[in-house]
């Protein structure tokens, strides 16, 4: 059954095609954190946290990307008795810890800019005003931390457990089991179209277990994989509705820079 499903055309496909995509995703994502943190078109504090979110949007996609790597490696080059190695399961199974953690932190990332956002409008100008990344710095350090514990504590219980792991997956490839003005161009736009992929991903696994669970695992693989690469395709989202949305992101402003005497683009309200 490993064996079947690993050399399955709509999975070498999709898995294929998720490489790439992860890929083109993380060079996009790294440009977009690149011009967050170097145009000042945001509050410090508002962009410390879009660097952060970046930041773990951007680890999601290289984790895909490995992991897709993986897999094809594991195709071309023979290693398809998954069933008989409990390395290989280990391995995948790591890939797949550290692919979810990025997913429920970068949820708690958009908590926080929307957190900082509502002191935004409480304090108005004044907060506008500062150059003290508290906020920023104190939401991040607890987005990130969340993110460290979740995979650092599953990764510890797997190395731990790892002789008892060569029968959890026949499919050992198998993805995890389980991210004002500004507010309404930006934030919004970017969090909805998360949460709906997100939601799209978990109602996918659900369907995919339940088939695997009434005999038909070669559909329900397929499925939760369509739906991991759906998931997947965010980061080339997310840079698309930061650079559509705020032109002062635009590479083509580097040689324009911002006038410090005029509001920068994200503070005038719709």
């Amino acid at each position: 059954l490993s064996r079947s499903m690993i050399s399955h055309p709509a999975i070498v496909s999709i898995h294929v095609v998720m490489m790439l995509l992860a890929s083109g995703g993380f060079l996009a994502m790294m440009l977009t954190l690149i011009a967050i943190a170097t145009y000042r078109v945001f509050q410090i504090n508002l962009r410390l946290l879009l660097c952060g979110m970046a930041a773990l949007i951007m680890m999601r996609s290289l984790s895909s990307a490995v992991r897709a790597a993986f897999f094809l490696g594991i195709f071309l080059f023979g290693r398809t008795r998954c069933e008989d190695s409990t390395w290989l399961v280990w391995r995948c199974q790591s890939y797949s810890i550290i692919i979810a953690g990025p997913g429920m932190a970068t949820g708690y990332a958009f908590l926080g800019v929307a957190f900082e956002r509502i002191i935004a409008l409480t304090l108005g100008k004044k907060y506008e005003d500062s150059k003290r990344p508290l906020v920023g710095a104190g939401v991040t350090l607890v987005v990130w931390f969340e993110y460290l514990y979740t995979v650092i504590s599953e990764w510890v219980a797997l190395n731990r457990y790892e002789q008892k792991m060569d029968d959890l997956l026949p499919y050992c490839t198998s993805v995890s089991h389980h991210g004002v003005s500004v507010t309404t161009r930006l934030i919004i736009p970017c969090a909805v179209s998360y949460y709906i992929l997100y939601m799209i991903t978990l109602i996918g696994s659900f369907i995919a277990s339940s088939m695997s669970t009434r005999g038909n695992m070669m559909l329900g693989t397929i499925i939760k994989e369509i739906c991991s690469l759906a998931f997947n395709s965010y980061s080339p989202i997310f840079p698309a509705i930061l650079l559509k949305r705020e032109p002062g992101l635009s590479f083509r402003m580097r040689n324009k820079p911002l006038k410090l005497n005029e509001p920068p683009v994200s503070t005038h309200f719709d």
